[in-house]
């Protein structure tokens, strides 16, 4: 039986030193892996921070970048998880046009999905919506009668250990091993 395909994220643990980036991006570009989504940001442990990153592929793929990331020097750790075992979010911005004429219900929209109006110029809004992907992707569906001039979007992030681990490969907190 062939193996699915299916999203995961995988967290490395990384010493802040230059171009552990271009090592990183490098290993998933040479196995020809697309990365859906990237975040960088520092963590508790001084000095050092954490690649979240997004990817599709089989569990078996995952698990040998896994392994493959963890030889590079400034690596401490790396694992992989599936989105049932962890709490994650992200940022998206919006920039739509809107008459004053359809305010109104323009802000019903934004309201009933938890997003916020962050500033207005002219006939221009922005929006922030903060959720899950699948929250994000329903929201942009609901606001299609409105012109989207401009959308970004964050890269994942996450936190895990909140939710029972299953006896599993990669299912593991990330730790600094010195």
């Amino acid at each position: 039986m062939e193996e699915q395909i299916k999203q995961y994220t995988v967290c490395a643990l990384t010493e802040n030193k230059p171009g552990v980036l271009h090592r990183l991006s490098n290993l998933f570009a040479k196995r020809k892996i697309n990365v859906s989504s990237l975040t960088v940001s520092e963590t508790e442990n001084e000095g050092y921070s954490r690649f979240t990153i997004t990817i599709n592929a089989t569990e078996s793929k995952v698990d040998l970048i896994c392994k493959q990331i963890t030889k590079i020097i400034e690596v401490a750790s790396a694992h992989y998880y599936s989105d049932e075992h962890l709490i994650a979010t992200e940022v998206a911005l919006f920039k739509y046009e809107v008459s004053k004429t359809d305010e109104a219900d323009f802000k019903k929209v934004v309201n009933a999905h938890d997003a916020e109006i962050k500033a207005r110029i002219d006939d221009c809004v922005a929006v922030q919506k903060v959720g899950k992907e699948s929250e994000i992707n329903e929201f942009r569906k609901q606001m299609h009668k409105y012109k989207l001039v401009e959308f970004v979007r964050s890269g994942r992030i996450v936190l895990f250990g909140f939710i029972p681990r299953p006896n599993g490969r990669g299912i593991k907190p990330l730790e600094i091993i010195i």
